[in-house]
């Protein structure tokens, strides 16, 4: 029964080590997304943490989309050469 036991508090402490590093995987580091065209086209893919409206441009609109589907906080810069 003793063996019994601890098993079971070796298996709850071994689920729950698991869960704790898949919640600190999941916390995406800050990024910082640079407009660089003039364009209003959106995020070709929000799930993929690049700026890019499918033709390799970053506009404003897709920036925001990006760094809303982004946990963490996110910077966006404007390229002034560039936009």
């Amino acid at each position: 029964m003793k063996r019994v036991a601890i098993a079971v508090l070796l298996l709850a402490a071994l689920a729950g080590g698991v869960v704790l590093l898949a919640r600190l995987g999941a916390e995406a580091s800050p990024a910082t997304f640079t407009v660089n065209s003039t364009g209003d086209g959106g995020d070709s893919n929000t799930g993929d943490g690049v700026c890019d409206d499918g033709s390799g441009n970053c506009t404003l609109r897709a920036a925001i989309e990006q760094a809303s589907a982004d946990a963490g906080t996110d910077t966006i810069e404007s390229d002034s050469a560039g936009a």
